[in-house]
């Protein structure tokens, strides 16, 4: 019995590092997701920052600037969304590990505030961009320009102005 309660306290002290070891390699795991689509968020906003509206999107948006307002930053969004998708799908394989894998309270409030940020839409915009008509629809999200991050405000301006 004693050598059995000697086995027990040598090994103990070996599992809980284990856990403890995976618990961090999944914190890690997470952070490193969070990182690399940040990294490739800065990339896409570089791609905004270099798409500008030639004159005809200009023209097509003042035409339909009524129904275009509400959705045009719906539609950026959208084109960040495929910009960034393979890193945002790593980002929630990495969660989705991590949540049903740990018990440590640092990484469940990693992975509960990356969910709040990362992992939301706007309802609204969304059914304002179902509500218009199909052709409209596939006109915008196979445009060159709207396919691409955007700069909204700036759209926005040019075609109240013009």
């Amino acid at each position: 019995m004693n050598k059995l309660l000697i086995l027990i306290l040598i090994f103990l002290p070996t599992f809980s590092y284990a856990n403890a070891s995976i618990e961090e390699k999944l914190f890690v795991e997470v952070n490193d997701a969070i990182f690399i689509l940040g990294q490739r968020v800065k990339v896409c906003k570089e791609i905004e920052s270099q798409n500008k509206p030639n004159n005809k999107t200009i023209e097509f948006v003042k035409n339909r600037l009524e129904k275009l307002a509400p959705i045009l930053a719906y539609l950026n969004y959208l084109a960040i969304e495929r910009c960034s998708f393979s890193e945002k799908t790593n980002l929630a394989y990495s969660l989705l590990i991590a949540k049903n894998n740990t018990q440590r309270l640092t990484t469940l409030e990693l992975i509960k505030a990356t969910e709040k940020l990362n992992f939301v839409l706007d309802k609204a915009s969304q059914s304002r961009f179902d509500a218009l008509n199909p052709e409209l629809k596939e006109y915008l999200l196979k445009s060159a320009f709207f396919s691409k991050p955007f700069n909204v405000l700036e759209l926005y301006e040019l075609a109240s102005t013009m």
